[in-house]
């Protein structure tokens, strides 16, 4: 996942710019199997929060990326938040909870690019540890912001450039 990150021998998803495996690989296998030891559970964090992470980063229609910021990074922790709601059976009103969480952790920017440097490993070990974090402060019934996606600051307009984007992606 991370090292695969690295090396950039990762997957990608060129239409969402983003590489969801190099966040979800690490946290469904070592997290998922600390948690969970049904493999079928841990096969459908692996896809739901690779589904959740790819269809944030095509909502963004490439504007997280032309901003500046790291889409792996951005559209990353809602895969693993998604991911780890799985492995922790959070209740809907919980996942809501974390989604709004996480919007708050996302981070990470595309300076890395400029010279090579390998800083854009921290940000998905970052999408990873604080997607599982808020996922566990959900599940301890913390409250998130309930419209990440719709509301006045949410995410698109934040990281994005929220004219540009597409929700009905979501």
């Amino acid at each position: 996942g991370i090292a695969s990150h690295a090396l950039d021998f990762d997957d990608t998803h060129t239409e969402a710019i983003l590489h969801a495996s190099a966040i979800l690989t690490p946290l469904c296998l070592n997290y998922g199997f600390h948690v969970s030891k049904d493999a079928k559970k841990i096969i459908k964090a692996f896809i739901v929060g690779w589904e959740i992470a790819a269809r944030v980063g095509i909502a963004s229609k490439g504007t997280f990326h032309k901003r500046g910021f790291h889409t792996t990074a951005i559209a990353g922790i809602f895969g693993s938040v998604s991911a780890s709601a799985i492995l922790l059976d959070l209740n809907k009103e919980q996942i809501i909870n974390a989604l709004g969480l996480a919007g708050s952790f996302a981070s990470g920017i595309n300076e890395f690019l400029s010279n090579g440097s390998n800083s854009k490993v921290l940000h998905i070990a970052n999408a990873i540890k604080n997607g599982i974090m808020v996922a566990h402060f959900a599940k301890n019934n913390m409250s998130g912001p309930l419209s990440i996606f719709e509301g006045r600051d949410n995410i698109f307009k934040c990281f994005g450039i929220e004219e540009e984007c597409d929700k009905t992606e979501l």
